[in-house]
């Protein structure tokens, strides 16, 4: 059974070694992860309101969309109505024309009553 006694002790100017080395590492890692944090922090702090700012780009294309879905909308309402009123135009001008025709017809048969009145009252 060995002890560590027994064992080979690492000498100390290797142990120097390692812990200068460690060091020399340590001087060049240590920046980069403090810099490395503080973008980070940076950039979370530039991003904090990133869901106000979703928020807001989901509000203004929805508010978009609606307005062009009512414009698209406006103006099919508007070539409705125009053709309801081009057909309620030609069927009162239909309607006029039979009333026309039928007052017309009218009068020529009162016409013909009376004159048939007339020729009857005439000859009798």
């Amino acid at each position: 059974m060995t002890t560590s006694s027994d064992e080979d002790p690492v000498p100390i100017g290797e142990r120097v070694r390692f812990w200068e080395e460690q060091d020399r590492i340590n001087q060049e890692l240590i920046p980069r992860v403090i810099r490395q944090g503080e973008l980070i922090s940076s950039h979370v702090a530039e991003h904090d309101n990133l869901q106000a700012i979703v928020a807001d780009a989901v509000r203004q294309a929805v508010a978009q969309t609606l307005a062009e879905q009512k414009e698209i909308r406006a103006a099919e309402l508007d070539a409705a109505k125009a053709e309801m009123r081009e057909r309620m135009s030609e069927a009162l001008r239909q309607q006029a024309l039979k009333t026309r025709n039928m007052l017309i017809g009218a009068g020529v048969g009162a016409i013909i009553l009376a004159a048939v009145a007339l020729a009857v009252a005439l000859m009798g």
